[in-house]
């Protein structure tokens, strides 16, 4: 999970790439920065870790039937309802950082640093997908973004924690998140000069996607999946099913 991790291209290059910088070419940068941090942190860690093989032969027999089919059905409608609970619940604790100035407080502590937008990149630290309200065209925040969204920001973290349900421990994880956007930031700034040399940024050409902010798609995801745990809780399936 600690090197197995990261935004897919629709993301970084629909939200990212082309809501911020109109163009494919900084999405290619972001993705070859987050695969090669990733190779990186990967293989020292496979150096560093000896994984012991469990002995055990004893295997479950296979079954594929209905039964199997609605049992996965269920598992996997809890887990993305388990999923949009977790990302409202976040979105309610990040709006109460930022009310109490919290967010504004880390900002300041990232301008020492020198990077623009430093409430910004703070916000995008929590959630990810904050990165797409950073200024349009700044190429400088460029290696910003690839380290924030290798990081994967404390979200989607919460979330990997409340789906695994303490079975995965999150400290190496975020240990190795890190390393792997502290690699990620590194490479994208050696790498900008070579992949964008001949990208040219023209401000007044410069067309900001529109993004739909509807909360109508989520909601009717939460009530589908609910109707659907219900319908197979339902004592009727139980009769059916004996």
């Amino acid at each position: 999970m600690g090197v197995c991790f990261g935004a897919g291209p629709a993301f970084v290059q629909g939200c990212v790439s082309a809501g911020l910088y109109g163009s494919s070419r900084a999405g290619s940068v972001i993705l070859v920065s987050n695969v090669t941090a990733n190779t990186l942190v990967g293989a020292v860690t496979a150096v560093l870790i000896k994984r012991e093989a469990k002995g055990s032969t004893d295997r479950p027999p296979l079954r594929i039937d209905a039964d199997v089919l609605t049992e996965s059905v269920a598992a996997a409608g809890r887990s993305i309802a388990g999923i949009c609970f977790m990302v409202v619940a976040f979105a309610v604790f990040t709006a109460m950082l930022r009310d109490l100035g919290a967010i504004g407080a880390a900002g300041r502590v990232i301008s020492l640093t020198g990077a623009d937008c430093p409430e910004g990149i703070a916000e995008a630290l929590l959630d990810v997908t904050a990165v797409s309200e950073l200024p349009c065209g700044n190429y400088r925040l460029l290696p910003w973004i690839s380290g924030l969204v290798s990081f994967g920001g404390i979200c989607v973290i919460m979330q990997i924690a409340s789906l695994t349900r303490g079975e995965l421990s999150v400290r190496p994880l975020i240990v190795m998140r890190t390393v792997s956007a502290a690699a990620s930031w590194w490479i994208c700034r050696g790498l900008m000069p070579i992949m964008l040399a001949e990208e040219t940024v023209s401000a007044a050409a410069f067309r900001k996607l529109h993004k739909s902010t509807s909360p109508v798609p989520s909601v009717m995801l939460i009530l589908m999946t609910a109707v659907l745990m219900c319908e197979i809780q339902s004592p009727k399936n139980e009769k059916i099913s004996k």
